[in-house]
């Protein structure tokens, strides 16, 4: 499964083909574009597919965040047990520059809302599990070999963000906020993000085998 946040229709098919798409509709008031559900399949690899959540639902006072997370629990009812999730990344860090590639191992959710909260469906996951888990060192390091390969890439790994939707840019408060969180920290907090956590939690939510590998690829677009 893969979600990819402002990616437009020509961009994925540049590196997928697209073979079917299910659009999400609504009858409630929300005034924001749904997200869609692609099948597609590996231009490398027609027998190899791949689930592709187009766009995202944004975090509304007047939206249940419980169902900000329907499309990630509806990758996962159909059994997708490898996920990655590619957001857009505010630097927080004076050398840390755009096109960088940002691998987190873990975040501090200062949204206030939760894609958990509320009564917990114990036939959709556990109560309480391990967040922590939604960041795998291993993939990380997996992916940034990858990339390395790659003349003048650069990868932050191994480090924080931290997530707010207060608005929709990260500014001078955030950057020092985050500098005073590494100062407290074996861990620097380097990026800030609005979106991607939410879905590896309720991914993670939903892993009662404990089988779920996920990776969180952020890319630095701003500072």
């Amino acid at each position: 499964g893969l979600q990819m946040h402002h990616f437009t229709y020509n961009q994925i098919n540049g590196y997928f083909n697209i073979k079917k798409v299910v659009k999400f509709t609504s009858d409630s008031d929300m005034k924001q574009t749904l997200p869609e559900l692609l099948l597609c399949s590996f231009k490398s690899d027609e027998s190899r597919e791949i689930l592709i959540i187009k766009g995202m639902l944004v975090h509304q006072m007047t939206l249940d965040p419980a169902a900000r997370s329907i499309p990630t629990r509806i990758l996962h009812k159909l059994g997708v047990n490898k996920f990655v999730v590619i957001a857009n990344i505010f630097s927080a860090h004076d050398k840390m520059e755009i096109g960088d590639i940002f691998l987190p191992t873990d975040h501090m959710n200062m949204s206030v809302l939760n894609s958990n909260t509320g009564k917990n469906i114990d036939e959709w996951g556990l109560r309480f599990y391990d967040v922590s888990k939604c960041y795998q060192k291993d993939l990380n390091a997996k992916f940034e070999e990858i990339v390395l390969k790659h003349e003048g890439a650069k990868v932050w790994n191994a480090h924080l963000f931290f997530t707010c939707n207060a608005k929709p840019y990260a500014g001078r408060a955030e950057q020092k906020y985050c500098q005073g969180i590494g100062e407290i920290n074996e861990k620097e907090c380097l990026g800030v993000s609005f979106q991607g956590h939410s879905e590896l939690m309720t991914m993670r939510h939903m892993d009662v085998e404990d089988n779920f590998k996920s990776l969180f690829i952020g890319i630095v677009f701003d500072k």
